[in-house]
């Protein structure tokens, strides 16, 4: 059997709910007797729970309308927390709410929702997130001393120089290890020049073209640039509600696509130092790789 879109949505409401409230009992089409009409009120999702002492009761109503729902429906609700004597009320409509239905309910400290679910039905949501990337590049420059007593012979280009650990044995170039400690992120990556020990607290050595490992002292200049972008980032699974008064998605949880650089890059908006078209809510910052490891 087929259930309308009405009870689907009813089911809808309270799956979410019971995601966001686990602990809480969470009830579908509950009947509860009404305290001034001495009559049974349908609730269609009612929120159960304690503090301390105290019994707390959340009526959902869900309503889905074609249009958007205006201050008589409202207006019923209220009559029906009163007449239950329940403390709180949640409408949840897809369609929306008029601007005056939403002044109402905030008045009678109603919340007015809408369901934000990435699975498959009638209400199912596309979603991202206004999000503002941040990518940090780096020139890095080297400055080599040498105070120990003995000769010492630097190749033309002394990136390609073997570097020796404590134990005197070989580790890498000095262009991999700088590649390396800025691609994992352990060299300053705010704009600007920056002087820093190579090797951060571990000695440098070097073979002195001699036979002879010596230390020397190896410090990296690092010129730091950035690119700001803005964009969307997709949210390919979530579940929760969007606040009509303010536009807040509440949810528990939610997942995220990887962003991809490349295409950051060719489709998103650059925006240097300026802020972003619209509020961002997510912030992200990658470094450029400087080196790519092999298989």
């Amino acid at each position: 059997m087929l259930l309308p879109d009405w009870k689907k949505l009813e089911h809808l409401a309270a799956e979410i709910q019971r995601q966001l409230s686990p602990n809480s009992m969470i009830s579908h089409n509950v009947k509860v007797l009404g305290q001034d009409s001495g009559t049974d009120r349908q609730i269609d999702v009612l929120i159960e729970d304690r503090v301390g002492q105290f019994p707390i009761k959340i009526a959902i109503e869900c309503k889905d309308h074609s249009s958007l729902l205006d201050v008589n429906i409202v207006g019923e609700f209220k009559s029906l927390l009163q007449d239950t004597k329940i403390s709180k009320g949640v409408l949840v409509a897809p369609s929306g709410f008029t601007k005056a239905a939403l002044k109402l309910a905030a008045s009678y400290d109603i919340e007015t929702y809408r369901p934000v679910d990435t699975d498959p039905h009638k209400w199912r949501c596309a979603v991202s997130i206004p999000t503002v990337c941040d990518f940090r590049s780096a020139r890095i420059a080297l400055r080599l001393s040498f105070s120990h007593p003995l000769p010492i012979m630097i190749p033309y280009d002394p990136t390609g120089i073997m570097l020796y650990d404590q134990h005197d044995q070989p580790t890498r170039t000095i262009a991999e290890v700088a590649a390396q400690r800025w691609d994992e992120g352990k060299y300053p990556v705010e704009p600007g020049l920056h002087e820093v020990p190579l090797c951060g607290d571990l000695p440098a050595k070097i073979d002195n073209g001699y036979g002879q490992i010596v230390p020397i002292d190896l410090t990296a200049l690092i010129e730091v640039s950035r690119r700001r972008f803005f964009g969307q980032t997709p949210v390919p699974k979530i579940k929760g509600f969007q606040d009509s008064q303010t536009g807040a998605v509440i949810t528990n949880a939610f997942e995220l696509n990887l962003l991809d650089p490349d295409d950051i890059e060719k489709n998103w908006k650059e925006i240097g130092d300026a802020d972003p078209p619209t509020l961002a809510a997510l912030f992200v910052r990658g470094l450029y790789c400087l080196s790519v490891s092999g298989p």
